[in-house]
């Protein structure tokens, strides 16, 4: 397999800098994007059953390559990339190193600056990414707050409304007929 290859004419034609705005929307959509729910046995084990908490999160790192790797393509350099992205899109592209041919391109006069500004936006980018799912990873994964949600499901309205119900048919089972004639009419 050839290995994809940034040309001096792609490079000189290239956008140097994404805008900070649009970076940080593409951190959060491709942060979205990479975060994967992941099963915690202990949470959900038998003697835990009385609350259900939500999932757990984690980082797919394979996904965010891709994700990273798209933008670099189509916004840097123009290109039209498969949809999906997705693993043999990314081989065929970096299987010869792409940052590494840009590294080269820093020797060259007509070329060191454009690819230094491109490096450099780029690696923002990634630092953006890396705190944005930080970021949703510290939400999700908060035990005080996984708890109070696993409360707000177990404790809605309308199953509020179920346990009330439920209460009111066992304590009637428990009264004798008598009392629950007696109780009916003092509550009319």
């Amino acid at each position: 397999m050839k290995p994809f290859e940034i040309t001096e004419h792609m490079l000189l034609t290239a956008k140097t800098y994404i805008p900070i705005a649009e970076k940080q929307a593409m951190a959060e959509a491709i942060a979205e994007k990479c975060l994967e729910e992941v099963s915690a046995p202990r949470a959900n084990a038998q003697p835990y059953r009385a609350l259900t908490l939500p999932m757990l999160v984690s980082e797919n790192f394979v996904m965010k390559r891709l994700c990273l790797a798209k933008v670099f393509l189509e916004y840097y350099f123009g290109l039209e990339t498969p949809n999906p992205f997705d693993e043999a899109a990314y081989d065929s592209y970096f299987f010869g190193d792409l940052m590494y041919e840009l590294e080269k391109f820093r020797k060259k006069e007509q070329t060191r600056d454009i690819s230094v500004r491109i490096l450099n936006d780029y690696r923002e980018l990634c630092r953006m990414v890396d705190c944005a799912i930080n970021r949703e990873k510290l939400n999700h994964n908060d035990a005080a707050l996984r708890v109070v949600d696993g409360f707000s499901v177990m404790f809605s309205p309308e199953n509020l409304k179920n346990i009330s119900a439920a209460l009111e048919r066992i304590k009637a089972e428990q009264q004798p007929s008598g009392e629950v004639e007696q109780a009916t009419r003092e509550e009319n």
